[in-house]
């Protein structure tokens, strides 16, 4: 078990204009601290890159992110790959929760591997509080 961490929290993390950008680095740091394990699906890192690209128009930064992104799932960032049983359990969610595709990963990931998912996506927040652990985040 360890903690989902879905797209919004790294684009928070990396840019400095975003309103979550703080209180990412502060969980950031609490998870390099105590080693926590992450996990994401594979699906997260062109998310990241891309979110980070169309909100700056900048290419080199989104590149440096891909680079930065890419050591840390060498040794800090658990993947997991969008298998058959996964693309299933996440179409569930998505027809059963409203969610777009890719917000229907994170959480059917947090569903199958009894974590918490940790996103600042409000709208994720509400729908799953009760139907899977959601990260509590501290302001």
């Amino acid at each position: 078990m360890g903690i989902v961490v879905d797209s919004s929290f790294f684009v928070s993390l990396f840019l400095k204009t975003d309103e979550n950008h703080k209180t990412a680095i502060k969980i950031f740091e609490e998870f390099a601290t105590k080693h926590k394990e992450l996990l994401s699906p594979t699906l997260f890192f062109p998310e990241v890159v891309g979110t980070i690209k169309r909100r700056t128009d900048d290419m080199h930064f989104a590149q440096i992110i891909e680079e930065t992104l890419g050591k840390w799932v060498e040794n800090l960032i658990g993947l997991k790959e969008l298998t058959k049983e996964r693309m299933l359990l996440s179409s569930e969610h998505a027809i059963l929760y409203g969610l777009r595709g890719a917000d229907a990963v994170f959480a059917a990931l947090a569903a199958e591997t009894k974590s918490e998912l940790l996103t600042f996506d409000e709208e994720i927040r509400k729908k799953f509080k009760g139907k899977i652990k959601i990260f509590e985040i501290e302001e």
